[in-house]
């Protein structure tokens, strides 16, 4: 009998550590506030633990969590769940560390949710910002019809998919849904599969996704679309670091862009003599092939040129844009469609003559510098201390 009653009671121990939870409509943002949680899916049964601290299990952001904010700091330590599925819910995930060891679902449909309409849309808002950290295996984008999702990862943060057996993780999961992803300077998405920017397999049908790219990602490959009534729309800025397979345009309405704003200055390399100093340097996207490339619109976007760096007025430089990483016949140059060119500022301009060219697998764009780099901070501190010591002098000479 003892036995008996110990097996019951480590039964409903193990039990409860793994229960799920259900995000309530309280509208406290306080992720330790148990108020916030219950653990059924109809909301009467008070969580008396709090989701992901010292457990692992699964957390549903359902119907009644619509439109309230759950914030997780990094006071929380370091966070675990089996699988987290969000409906319409606002997540901020604040120098938090959360371990998925399943998937989230940033848009779902299941059998505890009231699926969406086109009158009655879900909206999913996740940041990660201040160092945030979020690892997953896998990760579904707008996994349910009629969903928009807004990804931020800012603040040096970095989301992380682990699978690589899987053959895409799905910038958009189904049909009638909106993806926007931004990727803030310094901050880091990667995954080990196929990224498809918007739909795989006719999932995507009559959808839109936007990839903002400032910081770093890495995928085994990107691919846009492969379904009808959509449009994909990369957008690379001159600080990102992209590192993939192939980039792979399956429809004509998708759209990779190179605009160059903030320029990080370690994909740069001086030009003497008409000769590329070092053309070894970073790029702003290594790839294998950009396969199908006609079915891509491609645009270098020039508006307000800019460099993160110290370069030298009147000289010559080029930017790495793109690095085959292997002996593949690169795209014609004339595929790209270079766009505002005259509004590049009063510091750069294009380079006479050819702008715009393939060399040693690299495809370059040349430019030309007019004035002199921005001085940093240091250097304006050092500027006016110059000048304060220079005036005391005066005043005691005086």
């Amino acid at each position: 009998m003892k036995k008996l009653i110990l097996l019951l009671v480590m039964t409903s121990v193990a039990s409860f550590a793994f229960a799920d939870f259900y995000r309530t409509g309280n509208a406290d943002t306080d992720w330790s506030n148990l108020d916030n949680w219950t653990t059924d899916v109809e909301g009467t049964t008070p969580a008396t633990s709090v989701p992901g601290i010292g457990n692992n299990n699964t957390w549903y952001f359902l119907d009644s969590a619509n439109g309230s904010t759950t914030v997780l700091d990094s006071s929380l330590g370091n966070i675990k769940a089996t699988r987290i599925d969000l409906k319409s819910a606002n997540m901020v995930l604040d120098g938090a560390t959360i371990n998925v060891s399943n998937r989230v679902n940033f848009g779902v449909s299941n059998a505890n949710a009231t699926a969406a309409t086109e009158d009655n849309r879900n909206t999913v808002n996740v940041t990660l910002q201040n160092g945030a950290s979020l690892t997953t295996w896998m990760a579904y984008f707008a996994n349910e019809q009629y969903t928009d999702l807004n990804l931020k990862i800012t603040g040096n943060s970095t989301f992380t998919i682990t699978s690589n057996t899987w053959n895409h993780l799905q910038g958009v999961g189904t049909k009638n849904s909106n993806t926007t992803v931004f990727i803030d300077k310094g901050s880091t998405f990667k995954t080990g599969t196929l990224l498809t920017v918007n739909g795989t397999h006719s999932l995507g049908q009559n959808s839109t996704a936007l990839w903002d790219i400032k910081g770093n990602l890495t995928s085994a490959g990107i691919y846009t679309t492969d379904s009808a009534g959509t449009q994909s729309t990369i957008n690379i800025y001159g600080s990102a670091t992209v590192s993939t397979g192939e980039v792979k345009a399956n429809r004509s309405n998708s759209f990779l862009n190179f605009i160059m704003q903030d320029v990080d200055f370690a994909k740069m390399s001086l030009v003497a003599d008409d000769t590329i100093v070092d053309n070894s340097i970073d790029a702003i996207l290594t790839g294998k092939n950009l396969a199908n490339v006609n079915n891509f619109t491609i645009t270098l976007d020039l508006e307000n040129f800019s460099v993160d760096g110290d370069f030298d007025a009147g000289e010559t430089y080029v930017v790495a844009l793109i690095r085959l990483t292997e002996t593949l016949e690169p795209f014609d140059v004339s595929n790209i469609s270079i766009a505002n060119s005259d509004k590049m500022g009063e510091t750069w301009s294009l380079a006479e003559g050819e702008n715009l060219f393939w060399e040693d697998s690299t495809l370059f764009l040349k430019v030309a510098s007019l004035g002199s780099s921005i001085p940093e901070p240091s250097t304006y501190a050092a500027i006016f201390g110059a000048i304060a010591l220079a005036f005391v002098a005066y005043r005691r000479r005086k």
